[in-house]
């Protein structure tokens, strides 16, 4: 046990211990710190396992679909202060006994993590990962070179065509292009109008090309600042010696700044809302059942562990198996041949969101499988279906397993959950609702809050382009003289 430990909650260096939790499975504790300087918090699991782990966390919500957060992302990892070579994140895989390295962007936060069973590679580790993320170059060339530019269609030929490129740019081409892309982005655009995930946070195609080095180089000064930072440490490594090193490299040359990364919830709908997001056919097949309709709503904050829990319990009794009643109901209309991308539970928001739907529908019966899932929820309500309590105990306890690593879930917390959904799947929440009694008592299931979502291809997008063309990286008009001057 360290002394960090063993202090309960008081100061440890420049730090304030927030609360300290002990863990009896794990044999350690939780430890919550802020840094009393810069407000940097810090989570630290003590336990007994070496493999160790780190990760640097960044609250970054994106304000447009310009992919800024997940260009950056790639930028950091480009060469820093005191790691100026053209890719030190890569150069340390082929040396380093990393068990795990890794960056990651979400649709509201980036994550640099890794672990290592190495006392002397974490700290090489640690000192790298601090590097790149507060001290990076960002050169223009990189930011080229990860993000977007201008190269022409045949090598060599200035009469040739214009294309975008860009790794970032090319990744993002053919991740969009999927049905499952676009059930997310019309799920998003349905649910969360007006709020960060209406965005495309790994960059839309699109918009891409309106990110500039500047506004790279700006996005980073507001959001990779120590008070907008969450570190996580874990494993048997004194939590004292990562605690110095971070002071030193980092912490120790900021001070406190006010940064607004905050997300507010989503102002809940008086109609339900309906969208449809169109994307590519497949060339040579045929496409008249290539839709995809999902009926979603947004359920509890996904911060609430057990709220959360007992929405995934219910996730499971509903979809886990074909013979759940709403999977058996959605599959037995022969409205499509599959479960839609989207079904099921989706915590990555602020707000969870519960969807079910189908794939491989024409897009004309979109609006009969949204009445099947509000008929099929309507009857289970008003049956009060019976549902065995060992079987919700059976999912509370899959659902509890799933959130490992999320949250330490009590085992009395899991039969609770299953005591309370047993009654009814019904919720108070919901008002008078359009369409029938059914349709009424189905959406109250869920709440009020509910969007219908369609992904329709083949189809043009708003600006009169095929998807396709879009893909392609081809200029959506004249390039002017500075974009020219730019190749």
């Amino acid at each position: 046990m360290s002394e960090a430990t063993k202090r309960g909650v008081g100061t440890i260096g420049g730090y304030t211990v927030l609360r300290r939790e002990p863990l009896e499975r794990l044999e350690g504790a939780f430890i919550e710190l802020e840094h009393e300087r810069t407000g940097a918090r810090h989570i630290h699991i003590e336990c007994g396992d070496d493999n160790n782990g780190f990760t640097i966390l960044f609250p970054t919500p994106p304000r447009d679909s310009t992919g800024v957060a997940h260009i950056l992302e790639h930028v950091v990892l480009a060469g820093s202060q005191r790691f100026p070579v053209h890719d030190p994140f890569f150069s340390m895989t082929r040396r380093s006994l990393a068990t795990f390295m890794n960056a990651f962007t979400s649709a509201d936060w980036t994550a640099y993590p890794f672990s290592t069973r190495n006392a002397k590679d974490f700290s090489n580790l640690l000192d790298v990962y601090l590097d790149a993320t507060f001290y990076p170059r960002l050169e223009q060339d990189a930011f080229m070179q990860e993000g977007i530019r201008f190269e022409f269609e045949t090598p060599d030929d200035p009469r040739s065509g214009l294309r975008y490129k860009g790794v970032v740019f090319n990744e993002m081409k053919g991740a969009l292009a999927s049905p499952a892309a676009a059930m997310q982005r019309a799920m998003g655009k349905a649910l969360f109008p007006e709020l960060t995930y209406e965005h495309v946070s790994g960059g839309d195609p699109e918009h891409i090309p309106e990110l500039t080095w500047q506004k790279l180089r700006d996005f980073h000064a507001s959001h990779y600042h120590p008070s907008n930072a969450f570190f996580y440490t874990y494993g048997d490594r004194p939590l004292e010696a990562t605690l110095e090193a971070i002071e030193r490299n980092v912490l120790s040359r900021f001070e406190r700044i006010s940064i607004d990364s905050s997300i507010p919830f989503v102002k809940r709908f008086s109609q339900p809302a309906s969208l449809t997001e169109p994307y590519p056919a497949v060339a040579g097949e045929d496409n008249s059942r290539r839709s995809q309709a999902l009926t979603a709503w947004v359920t509890v904050p996904s911060s609430d562990s057990f709220r959360l829990l007992s929405i995934k319990v219910l996730t499971e009794v509903l979809l886990s198996n074909s013979g759940s009643p709403l999977r058996k109901a959605l599959i037995d209309s022969k409205l499509g041949t599959a479960m839609a991308d989207g079904t099921g539970l989706q915590d990555d928001y602020k707000e969870s969101v519960f969807g079910a739907g189908l794939k491989d529908v024409r897009t004309e019966d979109a609006g009969k499988v949204e009445e099947v899932v509000l008929d099929t929820l309507a009857r289970l309500h008003l049956r009060r279906r019976p549902v065995r309590i060992n079987e919700l105990r059976r999912r509370s306890g899959e659902a509890a397993a799933g959130e490992k690593g999320r949250a330490l879930v009590r085992k009395r917390d899991s039969h609770r959950a299953a005591r309370q959904l047993a009654p009814s799947v019904a919720h108070d929440r919901a008002g008078p609702r359009p369409g029938g009694p059914k349709a009424q008592e189905g959406a109250r299931a869920f709440g009020p809050h509910r969007g219908h979502a369609v992904g329709a291809g083949p189809q043009q997008d708003r600006r009169g382009r095929d998807p396709a063309e879009i893909r392609a990286g081809r200029p959506a008009g004249p390039v002017g003289a500075a974009d020219a001057r730019a190749l």
